[in-house]
């Protein structure tokens, strides 16, 4: 999200009136003293209150509400506010007090303050708020309404949910800017999907049962030698969320799950994990525990924080591979988009546009705008449809890729292996070494039992049916494609 807003409890446009009740009296002697009921009082008009994040006598922080908006503050901010009132009311020996009474300001005296327990706003299945500094964008299906901070009714905002700059979400226009015409092109056909897919990340509402990670790869596999070009874009969508969001980036190169601080880069407000350059050989099997039963953070010298499933930050990879994995658990928990190669190394977005999104945008700049109402509608979208999937087009190839290897992924989509496809059964041996002999390939580094285990994955992802009959010295295959099944049995 940037750097957040700060709500100031301390402003200097604060009004410290005589009709407030001061919290200081002279004794008989002349001197100036402190009434404590009187001073926890005041500190609790003011705003100020005690909080607990956790069910634990030792762990609270000291917050001040103000316009249904709370803001962390620590004890030189109570007393600030303290001095900044007797200043007010021109009581110099007050002042004095109050700055030499350094006990007032102690944890332990400043215990005595109220307990708050807000209402926080969270969203929900069908509704979704995102903070500005003004106020709040309540979305739903149906409409986007904006209520100020003094008029909501829902609960509290936690000040570091807001981001810094007052968006205007811009009613009856047409989508476009920069950022918009950017994702189009990222998109290249599957808009839908790929509007879906922000607003899934935009969504702060998680369901422990139904959680997904999203992952954003490269479709521009170079076919002839499967590796990935790099440069698509495809991280600027995580950035742009972070603009709106609390965004924790992680090296994806770093992530060792033998290791401690794996994800120590994660808070209790943290909305979204973006995991940047995950390894091709990354088990997302481990994310998926995580994302499902909850996320232990440990950083150094402290504690062991665990931020439940409901309360977790979603997640979404950005990776030049396409991660593996075809069962069935796998494609459960992922929301997968692949970026189109209108981006590379040699034609990027600040060539086309003339410069950098975001950082490349003057203070008042309408694309601020522009961009805001885009991932606005992409929110409201999301929360009318779910999610729209990506039509193939094309990243059929790179999921085998994925999985098999480059070369065998070409051989599956090849006019040879098409040609098999609902015909009758051919010699497995011979296929086997007609793949090798095209692909300049020995036994020893391609074996047969590799061979048929990558066979059986690719016509799985391919939603082919694949019948195996014959020993192990002459096999046959028969592969159907699902409008045209064999009985038997099949893998």
């Amino acid at each position: 999200m940037g750097e957040l807003l700060k709500f100031d409890p301390i402003a200097d446009n604060e009004q410290y009136t005589p009709e407030e009740r001061v919290f200081w009296f002279m004794n008989d002697k002349g001197v100036c003293c402190i009434n404590d009921g009187d001073f926890i009082a005041f500190l609790n008009n003011r705003g100020f209150w005690l909080y607990y994040p956790v069910k634990s006598p030792d762990n609270y922080k000291f917050v001040h509400v103000k316009n249904n908006v709370i803001s962390t503050v620590d004890t030189r901010d109570i007393k600030e506010v303290a001095v900044k009132f007797a200043k007010g009311l021109g009581d110099v020996r007050a002042v004095n007090t109050i700055i030499k009474k350094t006990a007032m300001f102690s944890d332990k005296y400043l215990n005595a303050l109220p307990v708050l327990n807000p209402k926080i706003i969270k969203d929900t299945v069908s509704l979704s708020y995102i903070p500005v500094p003004k106020g709040v964008y309540k979305v739903n299906k149906d409409k986007i309404e904006f209520i100020e901070y003094s008029q909501l009714k829902d609960g509290y905002v936690w000040e570091t949910q807001i981001c810094n700059r007052n968006y205007n979400y811009l009613t009856e226009q047409p989508l476009k800017g920069d950022f918009y015409q950017f994702c189009e092109n990222l998109a290249d056909g599957s808009s839908e999907a790929l509007h879906s897919t922000i607003g899934y990340l935009l969504h702060n509402y998680k369901s422990p049962s139904n959680s997904k990670a999203v992952i954003l790869y490269d479709k521009n596999l170079i076919f002839e030698s499967g590796e990935p070009e790099g440069g698509s874009g495809k991280s600027l969508i995580a950035t742009a969320i972070e603009k709106i969001r609390e965004v924790a980036p992680i090296s994806g190169d770093r992530v060792d799950f033998s290791k401690s601080f794996v994800f120590q880069e994660l808070n209790e407000s943290t909305q979204v994990a973006w995991v940047d350059e995950l390894d091709p050989k990354a088990d997302m099997s481990k994310f998926f525990s995580r994302i499902t039963n909850g996320i232990p953070v440990e950083k150094k010298n402290k504690d062991v924080l665990y931020i439940r499933p409901e309360d977790s930050p979603k997640f979404v990879f950005t990776t030049n591979f396409k991660p593996s994995g075809s069962s069935g658990s796998h494609r459960r928990r992922r929301i997968e988009f692949a970026v189109s190669n209108h981006y590379n190394a040699d034609h990027t977005p600040r060539d086309e546009f003339k410069r950098d999104f975001f950082n490349g945008w003057g203070e008042n700049d309408i694309e601020w705008d522009y961009f805001f109402t885009f991932f606005l509608e992409c929110l409201r979208g999301y929360l009318k449809n779910g999610i729209v999937k990506q039509s193939d087009n094309g990243s059929e190839f790179v999921a085998c890729a994925a999985e098999v290897g480059a070369d065998f992924a070409r051989f599956a989509f090849s006019k040879q292996f098409e040609c098999i496809i609902n015909k009758p059964a051919v010699n497995a041996r011979s296929l086997y070494v007609e793949f090798l002999s095209e692909n300049d390939l020995e036994q020893k580094d391609f074996s047969l039992k590799r061979y048929f285990a990558s066979l059986r994955k690719v016509c799985t992802l391919r939603s082919l049916n694949l019948h195996i009959e014959g020993n192990s010295i002459n096999k046959t295959i028969e592969i159907h494609d699902d409008q045209n099944q064999r009985q038997g049995e099949f893998f």
